[in-house]
């Protein structure tokens, strides 16, 4: 196996979601991800590796094992950081 198929498989796995679930999601047909994650669709599309990810709410960048570079933040925690520095510049502008 490769490390990017077995990190999809655990994507899959983790998401709690049906296969039926995901394929629908990344439009493709059940058989096919079940061919791609046991190795038997041994050279898939990216662009159906992506759409899978996706489905299984992981980056690619996480599939191929890439290192984070900084921190990762939900869209509620940069909207809560965006907001607070609005604060802050209003108040330190203000004269």
């Amino acid at each position: 196996m490769t490390l990017w198929r077995d990190r999809l498989r655990l994507a899959v796995e983790r998401s709690h979601a049906t296969h039926a679930a995901i394929a629908r999601q990344a439009q493709i047909a059940p058989e096919t991800l079940s061919r791609i994650l046991n190795d038997a669709h041994a050279h898939p599309q990216f662009e159906t590796v992506v759409r899978i990810a996706g489905a299984a709410n992981v980056r690619v960048g996480w599939l191929l094992d890439e290192p984070v570079r900084g921190i990762e933040l939900t869209d509620r925690e940069r909207a809560t950081i965006r907001a607070a520095g609005v604060i802050l510049f209003d108040a330190f502008t203000q004269r």
